[in-house]
């Protein structure tokens, strides 16, 4: 390397790895109507997951798997796809994008396949199976490390 050069990485070169929460009214509508009151997530360096839902009657369900991430070609936001091996396969795609303020939130939509159509960059925020379904999908984390 050249003494003229320099070796930089932001924190939107890392994409969604790191630990995130959701809680409130945080989280996607769907996933409140399942009784899911806070969600904590942690994406590895190692491309694995692992996800916790909390209901308010404080029952845990722990999702893990691995995972794959591309920057797409609109703005800043990244395509996700998951697949998840416990507690039972199935794959998951959307997309994501975090913004760094005061704190580093994100903003995150991603469905279940084949069951839903999921959102595109191109398309935005909202816009799982050609957007019938608005922001239900949509939730919102904030990073906790």
């Amino acid at each position: 390397m050249e003494t003229s050069q320099s070796l930089s990485s932001g924190l939107f070169d890392t994409g969604i790895l790191g630990k995130w929460y959701s809680t409130g009214t945080n989280i996607a509508p769907e996933i409140q109507a399942t009784g899911v009151d806070s969600v904590f997530a942690e994406f590895k360096a190692n491309k694995t997951y692992i996800i916790e839902t909390f209901s308010a009657k404080q029952l845990k369900t722990t999702h893990k798997g691995t995972f794959n991430q591309a920057r797409s070609k609109t703005g800043e936001i990244w395509d996700l796809a998951l697949s998840q091996n416990s507690p039972a396969a199935a794959t998951h795609e959307g997309i994501f994008e975090i913004t760094s303020g005061q704190t580093t939130t994100m903003i995150y939509e991603v469905v279940h396949v084949p069951d839903l159509v999921p959102p595109t960059a191109e398309a935005g925020f909202g816009s799982t199976a050609g957007g019938a379904h608005g922001a239900a999908y949509v939730q919102n984390f904030i990073r906790v490390n």
